[in-house]
């Protein structure tokens, strides 16, 4: 029944209801959504609403502990408390007379917390050695799995399974018959959904494991990602099978409850199931210090904790933040957490760099990494390890086989990573600025160029702590500006150790690892950037924009030394003279050092790919092309007959490998193989009177085997070296398949 606009709405309790204290009783007013609204104290039998509408549920139950921490209370809470909820039998006068209560309204379980901690790790390849370090200053989101189908029909969504779905689980069910299915592969990070949209979360427990090494066990509190890719699920039992396929949309969740530790497994491969038997909602979300350690403290109602958690994971990139861990909710919810148990997570993102929270010690400027590559790792000398005759600017191979070989040049986009120790800013050394030129193009060639000025805002991200919306202290992110203008054009802050030194804000912290100090877009088509070798050089100046000359050692690279014991950088100019830029145009050794100085090779080309008829080589000046209707090209002898494979693989400074394979019918061993860096080999021949260009030319002997007619299969792959600094730039390869016959002349 409607309440009167505007009007209170009273709840009494009958004289003979039993209750002689009301102190300790709260009436609660839920919308359909599930989320309380109001709240009201008794004043002896009689609490008041105050509406400006429809009521929509009432319940009355014990007041909820100061603890509760703001906005975590809904409908299920009230649930779990044992409140009543009333029947809306409300009177002309808007009154809402009840009867009694029911004795579990008196009788309050207890409220608990719950430790949600854990660790979140990356696998860094450093100087071609793995380590396995942490991610600090990541966003950590903890998020809470329920079932729905435990809840009241009420609070299920649409109120039942529908018969479409019903129909559905039970054909995948049945056609289980031999233990085939495998668990989705783990997809690359995606943006996260809304928190508390409705998703299905699964976990693994059931599930029987092989992999090609043997079998392996699974523990329920291990990381998922310690075990293999290979799980496969056995038939399910007939008796689940045949109580499932007689189920109807009624009753069927007596039979989910009923096996759901059976079910559960099965229901993580099919995405359309999900929504309707779980639901997650955010719990807390913290932040990892700075050995990637994380932990929350989650609300919970209940003689026991039973909690299931998801986990998803957030680093800050550039400023914003970006989702570099959130996979699968179905088979990667931690079912019945046991609280304090550690969650760990390893994270493979590229995006994600290692991070360290000490202060780098004393005057030092550490010029690191370029988006994960060591500084080391790139050519300063033309004779540096190469397949090409100048190396400079090139960084170590990102191909298999080449790791040791200066033949990657960068592309797309990638920061230039700079640290700063702890006794900078100093009196004259408070900024820094990056100047940069092109010394060669594409090919090599010398070219003019005067300095130009990096002019880009940049800032650097920090985290702090303040109340939120509902009065809880959480973290946020905010960005520190370094640039500044001045008469010698922009220049950068150098930041503080401490952020609180910058921001003012005593909770702030930073990453104290490297300051993102320059993001170079290879792939500009103004006149800074393009193909070609490229300077850089870092500057310190004063607050005024003038260069200082500083002291050698300030400028330090990474030792490629194991840290701790070693340290973990070196004076750049005991590693090589020509890291030091001196005076204003580094001509002469004697001036002053005035700035660190390195080479990088960018390249913006993507390789090419192509392949054309192949054509028999009779081997006395005739031949035949598979440019024919049926694609087959016909031989005269094959003892003597050779086949010219045609093909291009290019890239225009040869910065790729190729790789050419063909295949005799569904054979899975090539008959013939090449590889090799590009341009592919070129060679003439004379077929018909006509010059023929080819790249191979295998014996029809090879490729026929004891075959008299074949058809062939050719795949042409281009690799590219390039680089972004954190990975193989993928993006440039390229591939092709094409296909040929032959057989002998009628």
């Amino acid at each position: 029944m409607s309440i009167k606009t505007n009007d209170y709405l009273t709840i009494r309790l009958s004289k003979d209801s039993g209750v002689e204290n009301t102190s300790d009783l709260r009436i609660y007013l839920v919308n359909n959504a599930g989320n309380i609204i109001e709240t009201s104290k008794f004043d002896g039998l009689e609490a008041n609403l105050k509406t400006t509408g429809s009521a929509e549920k009432i319940y009355v139950g014990p007041s909820l502990p100061d603890s509760l921490p703001s906005g975590k209370a809904n409908e299920r809470t009230l649930m779990n408390i044992g409140a009543y909820r009333a029947v809306m039998n409300i009177t002309n006068d808007n009154v809402l007379n009840i009867q009694r209560l029911p004795d579990s309204v008196f009788e309050l379980p207890p409220f608990r917390f719950c430790n949600v901690t854990g660790h979140v790790n990356k696998n860094f390849t450093i100087n071609d050695q793995i380590k396995n370090l942490p991610v600090c200053n990541a966003r950590v989101h903890i998020c809470n799995v329920e079932r729905i189908f435990y809840w009241p029909y009420y609070l299920q969504p649409e109120f039942r399974i529908p018969d479409w779905l019903l129909n559905e689980l039970k054909v995948r069910l049945a056609t289980i018959h031999e233990p085939v299915l495998k668990i989705p592969p783990r997809p690359d990070p995606k943006q996260i959904f809304t928190p508390g949209f409705t998703k299905t979360n699964l976990p693994l427990r059931s599930l029987t494991e092989r992999s090609k090494t043997g079998a392996a066990s699974f523990k329920t509190n291990e990381s998922i990602e310690a075990f293999s890719v290979n799980k496969n699920l056995q038939k399910l039992p007939d008796e689940v099978l045949n109580e499932i396929q007689s189920a109807t949309s009624e009753n069927i969740q007596e039979s989910l409850i009923k096996y759901h530790e059976v079910l559960y497994p099965y229901i993580c491969l099919w995405p359309v199931f999900w929504p309707w038997f779980y639901k997650l909602e955010e719990e807390a979300v913290v932040f990892t210090d700075c050995s990637g350690h994380f932990d929350a403290w989650l609300f919970y109602i209940g003689s026991t904790v039973s909690e299931n958690i998801y986990i998803w994971v957030e680093v800050n990139v550039n400023g914003q933040w970006e989702t570099v861990y959130n996979p699968p909710i179905p088979c990667y919810t931690k079912w019945n957490y046991s609280c304090g148990t550690d969650i760990n997570i390893l994270v493979s993102d590229s995006r994600v760099l290692p991070c360290v929270c000490d202060p780098i010690e004393g005057e030092v400027v550490w010029i690191s990494n370029i988006n994960g590559t060591s500084v080391r790792s790139i050519a300063m000398n033309a004779t540096d390890p190469s397949l090409f005759s100048d190396a400079r600017g090139l960084s170590k191979g990102f191909v298999s086989g080449k790791e040791n070989l200066h033949i990657s040049p960068f592309t797309s986009s990638f920061p230039i990573y700079v640290g700063f120790g702890n006794t900078l800013p100093a009196a004259n050394i408070t900024h820094f600025r990056w100047k940069y030129r092109r010394i060669a193009d594409g090919y090599l060639n010398t070219v003019t160029d005067t300095f130009h000025y990096e002019q880009n805002p940049l800032s650097k991200a920090y985290t702090y702590f303040a109340p939120n919306a509902d009065g809880i202290t959480v973290g946020f992110t905010g960005n520190f500006q370094l640039d500044e203008s001045t008469t010698n054009g922009i220049i950068y802050k150098i930041p503080h150790i401490h952020a609180q030194d910058d921001t003012g804000d005593a909770t702030s912290t930073y990453n104290q690892y490297l300051t993102d100090t320059l993001d170079v877009n290879a792939a500009s088509t103004g006149e800074h950037f393009g193909d070609g070798l490229f300077e850089f050089v870092l500057e310190l100046c004063d607050n005024n924009g003038n260069v200082q000359n500083v002291d050698p050692n300030i400028f330090q690279v990474d030792s490629l030394l194991a840290s701790p014991p070693n340290p973990a950088s070196t004076p750049a100019g005991s590693i090589d003279a020509n890291y030091l830029f001196h005076g204003t145009d580094n001509t002469n050794p004697a001036d002053a050092v005035t700035g660190f100085r390195f080479l990088l090779r960018i390249d913006n080309n993507a390789t090419t790919r192509e392949i054309y008829n192949a054509v028999v080589d009779n081997n006395d000046g005739t031949g035949s092309t598979t440019e024919t209707e049926c694609g087959f090209a016909a031989y005269k002898d094959k003892a003597t007959g050779k086949m010219l494979l045609r093909f291009d693989a290019e890239q225009a400074h040869n910065y790729a490998d190729y790789s050419f394979v063909v295949y005799k019918g569904n054979n899975v061993s090539p008959v013939e193989s090449y590889v090799g860096q590009v341009p592919a080999p070129m060679h003439t021949t004379v077929i018909n009177g006509i010059t023929v260009s080819y790249q191979e030319n295998p014996l029809l002997t090879e490729l026929l085997g004891t075959c008299i007619h074949a058809a062939f299969s050719e795949n042409l792959q281009v690799t590219a070296y390039h680089t972004n600094g954190n990975r193989r730039y993928n993006e440039y390869d390229n591939s092709r398949v094409a296909a040929f016959a032959i057989e002998p002349v009628s």
